[in-house]
């Protein structure tokens, strides 16, 4: 037998209720109405759900599972007071933004590093080791990272000063017109086009370790080999 009520108002006072059909709830029901909720198949909320306190946990496998985000507020996952933090895609892109003017920063905390890898092959792009050094990538292969007095790229080396093997140039200019390099025998400074010039006060020439003067050009244009230029050239 069923219970009806016909009227506005009414209670039903039991222990324990069954529901063969669906049951229907033109109002609100509070948490002083109910404590638990025991669902075996599709929860559907219209407005929204909103939790005062306690967690969401899944405690089987299964996903939170958004679509493509078309607006400033929709199927975003929203973190923050001010909603400060928006994690979304847009159909296009995946974003991790604040959309709002906020004063601190975005801070990625791991406490082993980080990696970032293309997402269809899992190819490592950057990598910041806990602690060390940060590295880039290129198609897999490691091509530049900073040291703890520099950065290097690719067999070039900057600590207190450049180094770079014979395979590496330094390239000045807009067509790359000056060279400076070591091809494993010789240093070369090397002009493509135009003229070579050397502006100083003086100029000399010295031996590798700098204890031996082979010329000098003198502020005065006076040339000397050999010998301290006394003339306009001397030898």
């Amino acid at each position: 037998m069923g219970v009806q009520i016909s009227g506005d108002t009414g209670n039903v006072l039991a222990t324990k209720g069954t529901y063969t059909g669906n049951l229907t709830i033109g109002g609100v029901l509070t948490y002083e109405d109910v404590t638990n909720v025991d669902s075996v198949g599709l929860i559907t909320a219209r407005s929204g759900v909103k939790v005062t306190s306690g967690d969401i946990t899944m405690d089987t496998a299964g996903n939170i599972t958004l679509g493509d985000s078309g607006s400033s507020s929709d199927d975003r996952i929203v973190l923050g007071d001010g909603s400060d933090l928006h994690i979304y895609f847009d159909g296009s892109n995946s974003f991790i933004k604040e959309p709002n003017s906020v004063a601190g920063q975005l801070i990625i905390d791991s406490y082993n590093g980080t990696d970032i890898r293309q997402g269809s092959t899992g190819e490592l792009m950057i990598r910041a080791v806990g602690g060390a050094s940060v590295e880039l990538y290129e198609n897999g292969t490691k091509v530049a990272e900073t040291t703890s007095g520099g950065f290097n790229v690719e067999g070039v080396t900057y600590s207190n000063g450049l180094d770079m093997d014979d395979s590496h140039k330094i390239l000045l200019g807009t067509d790359d017109d000056l060279e400076i390099f070591h091809n494993g025998s010789n240093a070369y400074i090397k002009n493509g086009t135009g003229q070579l010039l050397l502006r100083s006060g003086t100029h000399t020439f010295e031996n590798a370790n700098g204890s031996t003067e082979y010329a000098r050009i003198d502020s005065s244009g006076r040339i000397g080999v050999g010998v301290v230029p006394t003339a306009q050239f001397a030898h």
